[in-house]
């Protein structure tokens, strides 16, 4: 299956937030009160580089996925309270951008190093398993490699990136 995702956003300087781009979009997954694991929803995720790396009151991001299915095993383990429903492949590629125009003057919510941000661009690839716990709390578990392509050392992201997350990318 081939999955596409586009998001734009644009605000002005009165705005009392920037958006802001980069890092692994997927949900948090409350383990008992007070814990949780897994990333937050990211609506300008660009998985490899860091979260936030840009700011600015332009953004946009865009994915395209390959999805793969492996198998589908539909069981559990003996004593353990898991199952486990299928598993798949993901290769993905990405984009994204938050920035500042140069036009806008810095001395509302734009910040001097916001202005003219360079563009994220990632590739990669996830094992999927799409998971029960305790039988009635489906989620998606998702492991993975990115590699940041561009601007890498500008916006200080490591050469790959491995993670491990809840929830789906988009």
């Amino acid at each position: 299956m081939l999955a596409l995702r586009a998001a734009a956003g644009i605000t002005d300087q009165r705005s009392p937030d920037r958006f802001s781009a980069g890092g692994i979009s997927g949900t948090l997954l409350e383990v008992f009160p007070g814990y949780s694991l897994g990333e937050q929803r990211r609506t300008f995720g660009v998985r490899g580089y860091p979260v936030s790396a840009e700011g600015g009151i332009r953004a946009y991001s865009a994915a395209v996925e390959y999805r793969a299915p492996l198998f589908a095993p539909s069981r559990g383990f003996r004593f353990i309270p898991i199952f486990v429903d299928r598993t798949s492949l993901t290769f993905f590629g990405e984009t994204g951008r938050a920035y500042c125009p140069a036009t806008v003057a810095t001395n509302g919510i734009c910040r001097a190093i916001d202005v003219d941000n360079p563009a994220m661009t990632s590739a990669g690839a996830e094992l999927n398993v799409d998971t029960g716990l305790q039988l009635d709390l489906q989620t998606r578990f998702r492991l993975g490699l990115a590699f940041p392509l561009t601007n890498r050392e500008l916006l200080r992201a490591g050469k790959a990136q491995a993670y491990a997350t809840f929830g789906a990318s988009f």
